[in-house]
């Protein structure tokens, strides 16, 4: 018998119906690890998917999935920024909103800095404490960050601005 000839790597015809993405995670378990990465070190994510799912990744594999999706995001993100703003606002906006923006300089990894702007959007709440004293809280918080010059940022920023629906609010 003749040995088989190599034609090369393919995905199985159930892989693309199942959305599997190229590696030995299942999508949830892709989910499971980007997820809690974006908020702590890439290597204490690899643990915690190790001793909740009993899945063992490398802190560069994590490193690499949540880049990529980070990537991808972004770019709906710019690519939506681009879109003409929808005649209506899918759901009705906030009577009060608190908008706030700044900057700050980080270390790159190469030893530069580089300055990342970051826009907060939050609905504001006015409640009546214990001793009867009106207390205004910021709440239901979301972050738009780009390193980026001001003027672009303005622009990609639109889209998290139309999202929380800015504009339409009473008073900011």
């Amino acid at each position: 018998m003749a040995p088989a000839l190599c034609v090369g790597w393919v995905f199985f015809p159930l892989d693309e119906e199942l959305a599997l993405l190229p590696g030995s995670l299942t999508p949830r378990q892709h989910e499971h690890l980007v997820h809690p990465a974006t908020c702590m070190p890439f290597e204490r994510a690899a643990q915690m998917l190790e001793t909740l799912l009993g899945v063992q990744v490398s802190e560069a594999t994590v490193r690499r999935w949540t880049e990529q999706a980070g990537a991808h995001y972004e770019g709906v993100q710019t690519a939506q920024s681009q879109q003409p703003a929808p005649e209506e606002q899918a759901s009705p906006a906030p009577d009060k909103q608190a908008l706030s923006s700044d900057g700050a300089y980080v270390p790159l990894i190469s030893g530069e800095w580089a300055e990342v702007r970051t826009m907060a959007i939050g609905e504001v709440e006015t409640r009546t404490g214990a001793q009867g004293n009106e207390q205004v809280k910021v709440t239901h918080l979301s972050y738009f960050s780009r390193m980026t010059d001001a003027e672009t940022f303005e622009q990609l920023a639109e889209v998290e601005i139309r999202r929380r629906g800015v504009r339409d609010a009473q008073s900011m």
